[in-house]
């Protein structure tokens, strides 16, 4: 909170520098100065005005790496079990400095911003878990049976997505303070529980 009273206080800070500046120059000006001192009345101000752009610049930089800054990784893993299973690697990367707290899994439709299905079932580091900053952690994931449940409640209507491509999912990680990192690559669940059974059977 003290970072961001910061921020609240730079606007009207670096609004009082620049108009000061001004005041001090027009000051200048105005007391019939010889022309050189005029501009190097001016120059002075505008580089006192660009180093307060960049000092709160850098204190934005700052905040912004202060805090987590999370990324979901997924890709599949290839198995060979006696049932049909369409196994995820999902790597949480955190690149920010701070620790982060996850709690679990879920499927997004494409387009929505809210989780229509828990994933119960999820291999690796119990959950929560807290996830200190620089650092990254994986967990595997059977996404044929989320699937499965997300494409029964399309069927049933359970589920309504607003997506033009409502069997289009994506997969996020829900943090304890509530927000949603959500993947970048999209699936088909459909295409999921039609390729876990392709694998097997082959």
């Amino acid at each position: 909170m003290a970072t961001r009273s910061k921020y609240i206080v730079m606007g009207p800070v670096l609004g009082i520098v620049c108009h000061s500046t001004l005041i001090r120059y027009n000051a200048v000006v105005s007391i019939g100065a010889p022309t050189w001192v005029s501009y190097g009345a001016l120059i002075i101000s505008i580089v006192a005005v660009l180093v307060a752009f960049a000092s709160m610049w850098i204190s934005y930089l700052n905040f912004k790496s202060s805090g987590p800054r999370l990324r979901l990784e997924l890709s599949r893993v290839m198995t060979q079990t006696a049932d049909p299973e369409y196994l995820l690697r999902f790597t949480v990367v955190n690149h920010g400095r701070s620790e982060v707290e996850i709690e679990g899994f879920h499927v997004i439709p494409y387009g929505e911003r809210k989780s229509f299905v828990e994933i119960k079932s999820v291999v690796g580091t119990q959950l929560p878990h807290r996830l200190d900053g620089n650092l990254r952690e994986e967990w595997y994931v059977d996404a044929l049976e989320p699937a499965r449940r997300y494409c029964a409640g399309l069927d049933s209507r359970e589920f309504k997505p607003h997506s033009s491509w409502p069997t289009y999912i994506r997969f996020g990680a829900k943090l304890a303070s509530g927000k949603m990192i959500r993947s970048h690559f999209r699936f088909d669940a459909r295409k999921i529980i039609a390729d876990a059974h392709t694998s097997h059977s082959g």
